[in-house]
């Protein structure tokens, strides 16, 4: 039996508009008077009277119709359900000194590092470079809420004051964990799987709490058994699988972070990993007659962007399988006439696609259940009776 369900809605306690009580009231007036109060236009002072009476009444019942809402909110705070007004990206910064020296290095807790965009970092702790070393890595976290923070491997180039003998840093991993600010919606979700939530036990309980780290609908996977190494088994333990909302890799400190947060709200005692879902970039060729009078290009730039939304890793699910039919229906919507052919290789990572086997017309099995797609390299080949046509994304 399949059963379907739609979100409640509240009533208002009453949804008439002041002109409407404006009207309902003139009209009482006139009919208990017996019509004997009949001047009811827009300049008689009976009407201004009824006007001043019904705006008094609007302005209760729009209160009133508050006061639901009020009482929600009121009971979630005696849970100590707050509103999040967004969180700070963090990464890694790497300082490279122009050459060794014979004592430390020390670049202190606090020090401001800059993006290309402007955006401004500061060093979660004191670094020191040892004697003799050049190179040196400590975690920065954005003076910012929000996505700002989330930015490229390599946009954090530059310093605020600069250090004598510092010659080059960069961040080898992109900024991570930056989040707006909740709506009124959101925050009530949240807090009602809070509430059902107050210990993690099944695997529901440790992707919900994955998700209350890193934002409503971030990918998030718990498997139990798993060690370290998830490949092996390893009982009274249980390993989550995540990304961010956008799809990007967690960062060392987001992976810490989750992992001693989901330890902390463990009711059974068990060792917890944390780790990225594990991507497969995914190269797509797809033959196809252009219909009449279309564009070409704006044909093949709609393939590749219905392909890029469709094998996208935060939206892929737990499925292992990339089925052919379902690339080819992802192009076919993009309005051409058929479909002659669709192939699919999985690129090995650090491999260029030209020193491979072709695409097949083959589905592709993903290796693990916390494996998920992204779209690798992309060729459209569109042919008319005259032409063809080939793009490459």
């Amino acid at each position: 039996m399949t059963v379907e369900f739609e979100p409640l809605i509240a009533p208002l306690l009453d949804s008439r508009s002041e002109r409407q009580l404006v009207e309902s009231a003139a009209a009482r007036v006139y009919e208990v008077s017996e019509g004997a109060i009949n001047d009811l236009g827009p300049s008689s002072p009976i009407t201004a009277l009824i006007e001043g009476q019904c705006f008094a009444q609007a302005e209760f019942l729009y209160f009133l119709n508050q006061l639901p809402e009020a009482f929600l909110i009121y009971w979630l705070q005696l849970f100590g359900i707050q509103r999040r007004l967004g969180s700070y990206a963090q990464t890694t910064v790497e300082f490279q000194l122009s050459e060794a020296r014979p004592i430390p290095f020390t670049i202190p807790q606090g020090y401001v590092v800059v993006s290309n965009g402007g955006v401004t970092f500061t060093c979660n702790e004191e670094l020191i470079i040892q004697a003799g070393d050049t190179v040196g890595r400590v975690g920065v976290t954005c003076t910012e809420l929000g996505l700002v923070g989330n930015v490229p491997v390599g946009a954090i180039a530059r310093v605020l004051q600069p250090l004598t003998g510092l010659s080059l840093l960069w961040n080898p991993d992109p900024g991570a964990g930056g989040t707006e600010e909740e709506s009124i919606s959101e925050v009530k979700l949240r807090a009602f799987q809070a509430i059902r939530r107050r210990g993690l036990i099944s695997a529901d309980d440790y992707e919900n709490e994955a998700q209350e780290y890193l934002g409503e609908g971030a990918p998030a996977l718990a498997i139990g058994s798993r060690g370290q190494d998830p490949r092996t088994i390893q009982e009274g333990s249980v390993h989550v699988f995540a990304r961010n909302l956008d799809g990007s890799a967690l960062n060392g400190f987001q992976i810490q972070e989750l992992g001693d947060r989901l330890l902390q709200k463990s009711l059974l005692g068990i060792r917890v990993w944390v780790s990225n879902i594990d991507v497969h970039e995914i190269d797509v060729e797809v033959i196809a007659q252009l219909a009449k009078g279309t564009s070409p290009e704006s044909t093949a730039s709609s393939i590749y962007s219905n392909l890029n939304r469709y094998l996208r890793p935060q939206d892929w699910g737990e499925s292992q399988t990339i089925v052919l039919k379902e690339i080819e229906y992802q192009a076919r919507l993009a309005g051409v006439e058929f479909i002659q052919s669709v192939a699919l290789r999985e690129r090995s990572p650090g491999v260029e696609s030209e020193t491979v086997s072709p695409p097949l017309p083959t589905n592709i099995r993903l290796p693990y259940p916390w494996s998920a797609p992204t779209l690798g390299e992309v060729t459209i080949i569109l042919v008319t009776e005259e032409d063809s046509y080939r793009y490459t994304f």
